[in-house]
């Protein structure tokens, strides 16, 4: 139930037209205790990890909440970059191992990619957003 009310709230987000930019990002080569979920969707879920692969990103799209970090965990065994579609925002090169954090501070709808795997990620103002 929580998951529908995630995807209704990111498509009336999407409807409204939403849209804003980081106040901050980091890259870290040794990132704290992992806060990543024990398992994530590879194509849709909520929270504010984002799994860097040898081949992918996962989830696909991710529904996060506004004022909170994302990180992207680079678990390939090269080094990584995020490159945020229509928004200055470049992650510089992630080490294996490694993170990437992003704060969005207004909710908005983005599309990134990871080499040539392209990512969404919905942030939302809602708390019940993400677990």
């Amino acid at each position: 139930m929580i998951r529908w009310l995630c995807v209704a709230t990111a498509l009336a987000a999407l409807a409204a037209g939403c849209g804003g930019s980081a106040a901050g990002s980091t890259v870290a080569s040794h990132p704290p205790a992992s806060s990543a979920p024990a398992t994530i969707d590879p194509n849709f879920d909520t929270g504010q990890t984002v799994l860097i692969t040898g081949t992918s990103v996962r989830p696909l799209w991710l529904v996060s909440q506004v004022g909170k970090p994302v990180v992207f965990k680079n678990t390939s065994g090269t080094v990584k970059r995020v490159i945020f579609d229509h928004e200055p925002v470049r992650s510089g090169p992630i080490p294996p191992g490694g993170v990437f954090r992003y704060t969005p501070k207004l909710p908005l709808s983005l599309t990134y990619h990871v080499g040539p795997v392209q990512g969404r990620l919905q942030v939302s103002p809602l708390e019940g957003a993400s677990p």
